[in-house]
């Protein structure tokens, strides 16, 4: 007996843009997972993926951040494995997300750059 698996393409909700900073952390982030070799890489895209998905349809909003001046200008937070993504979403309904680090840094120094 074959199974077969029928996939369909649920409805996007809304716009994910991710900055050219957070893509430059993106790029960064795999290069230094790449020590640990390719399915580390890998295991982090499709985690990092996943969660944009999820932003995409809807499907969850991650926590406002716990530091003041972020949490007031509307920021949340993702887990993507040890990392965090940092968003929020504009009045149109679009996510934007600003920043991806190691939950380890101190985002507060970002405060000055997405002010």
């Amino acid at each position: 007996m074959k199974l077969c698996l029928i996939y369909t393409k649920s409805q996007t909700v809304r716009s994910v843009i991710v900055s050219e900073t957070a893509r430059a952390e993106l790029r960064l982030i795999a290069e230094y997972l790449s020590v640990f070799g390719r399915n580390t890489v890998m295991s982090f895209v499709r985690e990092f993926d996943n969660k944009i998905k999820m932003l995409e349809e809807g499907v969850v909003e991650f926590p406002i951040v716990r530091h003041p001046e972020l949490a007031g200008a509307g920021y949340h937070v993702a887990l993507v494995k040890n990392y965090l993504m940092l968003y929020r979403v504009n009045d149109m309904n679009v996510v934007q997300v600003a920043h991806v680090f190691h939950q380890s840094q101190d985002y507060a120094v970002l405060v000055e750059e997405l002010n």
